[in-house]
């Protein structure tokens, strides 16, 4: 049910990236006025492979600097206070 809710949202983009015709990594952003949030986002481990997910977030980047974004925000660490950890290991 919620993500039915939230593919019903004008406001929400889905970026992806895909290897041999499968999705490997995907990011959920929102656009509202002049920026964009970071909703969700996943690998698969052949996306985590590829660091799939840096090619997804360059093309959201592009995506909404056409579109004349002034910013998007990719959130933070989601509580991980280690660098070397998870999210926040990626987002460095």
């Amino acid at each position: 049910h919620y993500f039915a809710a939230l593919a019903r949202m004008e406001e929400l983009t889905m970026v992806g990236a895909f290897l041999k015709d499968a999705l490997v990594s995907a990011h959920l952003f929102f656009a509202y006025g002049d920026y964009a949030y970071s909703h969700l986002a996943a690998s698969s481990e052949a996306g985590y492979k590829a660091a799939a997910a840096y090619a997804v977030n360059d093309a959201a980047l592009r995506h909404y600097l056409a579109k004349g974004i002034k910013a998007l925000d990719f959130g933070a660490g989601a509580g991980v206070s280690e660098a070397s950890k998870g999210l926040a290991k990626f987002k460095q």
